[in-house]
């Protein structure tokens, strides 16, 4: 398997947090927004699926590239090597009702 570099980026879009992982985060041609591109989302053979995984699909799966405002960003790790090896949960989506808008 090869050895890339891949990238966990947390944000906030609306009430909902983010948590993904993508293989290119760079800054966009856009003044003031990051792009996120190359999404890695579950794996298709994978039989479990949980409901996080499932609605970040149905959101990003179609998706080429996102482009984040960068005060909506709130960390970003980069993993170098076996993305599977990263600490779970890999993606997630969640609610956050005390967040601004």
């Amino acid at each position: 398997m090869n050895h890339k570099k891949f990238y966990r980026v947390q944000f906030i879009t609306g009430k909902k947090e983010f948590d993904i992982k993508a293989q290119i985060v760079r800054e966009s041609e856009f003044f003031g927004f990051l792009e996120i591109a190359d999404i890695v989302l579950s794996d298709p053979n994978k039989i479990v699926i949980t409901p996080d995984e499932d609605d970040l699909k149905k959101e990003f799966e179609n998706s080429k590239r996102c482009l984040i405002p960068y005060q909506h960003i709130r960390r970003i790790d980069e993993y170098d090597g076996n993305i599977q090896k990263i600490i779970s949960p890999f993606i997630k989506m969640k609610d956050s009702e005390n967040l601004e808008e």
